[in-house]
């Protein structure tokens, strides 16, 4: 469907929701309900390495964030 460009309109909304304000990183999730996460459990600092470059490590990693959102969803649903 993308190929023969069915679909192609859909591939431009998700960019342009994408180079919105609304989105902060990657992943970053949206629920119908209006709801919106960006890296659903993690808590994350930026650190400089010994090269310069910034790079951001995990502090908290609760893996149990997803499985509230999911069940949030389908209670909305």
């Amino acid at each position: 469907a993308f190929d023969a460009g069915r679909a192609r309109h859909l591939g431009f909304e998700q960019y342009e929701v994408a180079r919105s304000d609304a989105v902060d990183g990657a992943p970053h999730l949206f629920l119908a309900d209006g709801t919106n996460v960006q890296n659903p459990g993690i808590e994350a600092t930026w650190e400089e390495g010994s090269d310069g470059f910034w790079r951001p490590t995990i502090v908290r990693d609760d893996p149990s964030a997803c499985d509230d959102l999911l069940r949030a969803a389908a209670a909305a649903g």
